[in-house]
């Protein structure tokens, strides 16, 4: 397509040859450690990836996976159809229009009947990040997620765990640290992005939820919060 993409002046075919598809390929990757083909089916929830870059990839990688992407943007959860159906795996992938915090209420008020084993998030912007840990963490499941846009706040009154542990002010100038994106700020940008992901890590009581990162070659935001399926 040469459509220009929401990331500068790249097409979305650009974008997605010299981007995202290394993005996807890397948590692809990372999720083969934890899962190999021929285990158990898993099922994926899927945070804001109405684009459904992530999620088909994924489908694409393990045959046995089922997918749940929820995403309140319905263009996006149009265009994540369009695309599954392209890739010959729409029978694995659902498609959810809707706000992630109505989504967590009615899984929760369901019991977890469908169970959830992994939740993934590829660059979940703001506070959605935050609300698929908690999700994670409440709902015992395994999850790789990378957080994006750390100022937003798209899910008050929803306090993200991290924010208890600073004041106001540490929680406004760390977020606001990280979008420093000019070159002689980098150092500073990844310097905040690790403290607040550290943080981020405070929330969950055992010792296997990991920081990584893959090439910033591929995107700023490249800080990964990992926990393997137990």
């Amino acid at each position: 397509s040469d459509l220009v993409s929401t990331h500068g002046k790249l097409t979305r075919k650009e974008y997605l040859d010299t981007k995202k598809n290394n993005q996807t390929q890397w948590f692809v990757e990372r999720i083969r450690k934890f899962h190999k083909k021929d285990q158990q089916p898993l099922t994926f929830l899927d945070v804001g990836g109405g684009r459904g870059d992530l999620a088909v990839h994924i489908a694409i990688s393990y045959p046995n996976a089922y997918l749940i992407v929820v995403d309140c943007n319905e263009s996006s959860i149009a265009a994540g159809k369009e695309y599954a159906i392209k890739c010959n795996v729409e029978d694995r992938i659902e498609f959810v229009h809707q706000n992630f915090s109505d989504y967590y209420a009615e899984y929760s008020a369901k019991g977890g009947s469908n169970k959830v084993d992994v939740v993934v998030a590829l660059h979940a912007c703001g506070d959605l990040s935050d609300m698929a840990l908690q999700f994670a963490q409440q709902n015992g499941c395994g999850f790789v997620i990378c957080p994006c846009c750390y100022p937003k706040r798209y899910l008050a009154p929803f306090q993200p765990f991290w924010h208890s542990l600073c004041n106001d002010d540490e929680v406004d100038s760390l977020s606001r640290m990280v979008e420093l994106d000019n070159e002689s700020r980098n150092d500073e940008s990844r310097r905040a992005m690790l403290v607040i992901n550290s943080m981020r890590r405070q929330a969950f009581e055992d010792r296997y939820v990991k920081v990584e990162e893959f090439s910033n070659k591929w995107s700023k935001r490249n800080i990964v919060l990992v926990r393997d399926v137990s």
